[in-house]
C-alpha cells in the first residue's frame, strides 16, 4: 500500500527513517557524561542530609515513637501489628542498623524495644541498652526476650521491664508499653 502525497508532506520521516528517541538513543551518552555524575553525587550528598530513617522524627507529628530494634523480618512486622493495634496513635518503625539507631536516639524516640540478639547489629542487645543508657539515659528502652535471666540483666543495666515475643497480644504488653509512654 503506498502512502499518500499528503501523509508524506505531513510526516516527512515516516516510513524512511526512524527517529531518535531520547530514551533509548541518547542513553548513553547521557549516561556517560560528566554532568549526570555531579547531579548522581549531589543527589546522594541531599539524600544523606534530609534523610531520616522514622517518619515520627518529624517536628509536626504529636504521636508516640515506638521503635523496634534489630528485630528480624518475621518478629518485626509482628510486633508492628500487634502494638499498632493498641497503640494506634503511636508510630512503630524499625531499626536495623546502628547508624540508624544513632540517628532515632538523636532525634529522641519515645521507647526502644531492643531485641535480644538484633539482626543488623554487631553488638548483642544488652550492650545496646547498655550503651543507650550511658549515651542517653533518660531513653526509655525494654529489652524483648523470653528469658527471664535477659530480663534481669536489662533491669540491671537500667531498662525498663520488659517482655517476651511469647507474650504479644496479652494485657501486660499494653499495660507495660502505656506505662513507658507515659
Amino acid at each position: 500500500m503506498a502512502m499518500s502525497s499528503d501523509f508524506q508532506d505531513r510526516f516527512p520521516h515516516h516510513g524512511t527513517r526512524r527517529i531518535p528517541h531520547p530514551s533509548v538513543d541518547f542513553l548513553p551518552a547521557i549516561y556517560n557524561s560528566p554532568w549526570r555524575r555531579r547531579c548522581e553525587r549531589a543527589t546522594i550528598a541531599l539524600v544523606e542530609i534530609f534523610y531520616t530513617p522514622c517518619e515520627c522524627f518529624r517536628m509536626s507529628s504529636p504521636a508516640k515513637c515506638i521503635l523496634l530494634v534489630g528485630h528480624c523480618n518475621v518478629d518485626g512486622p509482628r510486633l508492628q501489628k500487634v502494638l499498632g493495634h493498641e497503640f494506634k496513635q503511636a508510630r512503630i518503625e524499625r531499626i536495623n542498623s546502628q547508624a540508624d539507631l544513632e540517628r532515632a536516639v538523636s532525634a529522641g524516640a519515645d521507647l526502644l524495644l531492643i531485641n535480644r540478639e538484633p539482626v543488623g547489629f554487631a553488638i548483642e542487645g544488652m550492650q545496646i541498652i547498655r550503651d543507650l543508657q550511658q549515651m542517653r539515659p533518660q531513653a526509655k528502652v525494654m529489652l524483648i526476650s523470653d528469658f527471664p535471666e535477659a530480663q534481669a540483666q536489662a533491669l540491671l543495666a537500667g531498662a525498663l521491664q520488659g517482655f517476651g515475643k511469647s507474650q504479644l497480644g496479652t494485657q501486660a504488653i499494653k499495660e507495660l508499653v502505656a506505662a513507658a509512654l507515659e
